[in-house]
């Protein structure tokens, strides 16, 4: 197990599968001590032992970010266990099939706001005392639509795009005054459950093509591993089929 990131603790949120899941196993193996949310309670429990089995130390609590008593809650859970974040990645999203504008319902877009959105604002605030100055990172895993529209869906692009500002609004904010940093990783396709979503199902031989989960972790890890004197604002990551 590589100890790169030992003794730091690192809370992901979105961490029960996909890139989320990849990021707590990534950041587990470089010796974080990581505190993992997400809805499922036994699906975030599941990874956390999958970690603590490769000698690793994790913790896995239900949390929707949605609710924003939850979160607090979860953070104060976290505070209670391990007193200080040094790192916290967002990668809670969801999205739909019925994304197209004229079918999109009002429903669904306030589910994929309250979800991709308000629960990065949420989680946001309840880390902030908990960073510690000159080193807290905060690091939001978006999509490479938020940068160049393609069929994703409007609420999903539009929500994904609000991670812009949350980030960079903040980074303008508290990167002087306290010395914290702000990062949002845009990966492109990626083999998720977020592809199970889709209209139509993309085939097995375009799966094997575009990113991995692992690769999108490992871009997040790169960002934590940088010491604080270095700040990446943005990184964009594509498969080459993209």
């Amino acid at each position: 197990m590589r100890k790169d990131l030992a003794g730091k603790t690192t809370v992901i949120i979105g961490g029960s599968s996909g890139m989320g899941r990849a990021c707590a196993m990534a950041f587990g193996q470089a010796g974080a001590r990581v505190f993992i949310g997400a809805r499922r309670r036994e699906a975030v429990e599941k990874v956390a032992a999958e970690i603590n089995a490769q000698g690793g130390q994790a913790t896995g609590r239900a949390v929707d970010v949605r609710r924003r008593a939850d979160v607090l809650a979860f953070f104060d859970q976290v505070k209670k266990e391990w007193a200080q974040v040094d790192i916290l990645v967002y990668a809670a999203g969801t999205n739909i099939p019925e994304r197209e504008i004229k079918v999109l319902s009002e429903e669904s877009w306030q589910d994929l706001l309250e979800t991709n959105l308000s629960g990065a604002l949420h989680c946001t605030q309840a880390v902030l005392p908990l960073l510690p100055d000159e080193t807290g990172l905060v690091i939001y895993i978006s999509t490479g639509a938020s940068r160049h529209a393609d069929r994703s869906g409007v609420a999903y692009q539009a929500s994904k795009r609000g991670l812009d500002g949350i980030a960079f609004g903040a980074a303008q904010e508290l990167k002087g005054e306290r010395g914290l940093r702000f990062s949002v990783v845009y990966p492109g396709m990626c083999n998720t459950p977020l592809l199970d979503k889709r209209p139509v199902p993309t085939p097995p031989e375009v799966r094997a093509k575009i990113l991995q989960p692992e690769d999108v972790a490992e871009a997040c890890l790169y960002i934590a591993l940088q010491p604080p004197r270095v700040y990446i604002p943005e990184l964009v990551i594509y498969p080459t089929c993209q």
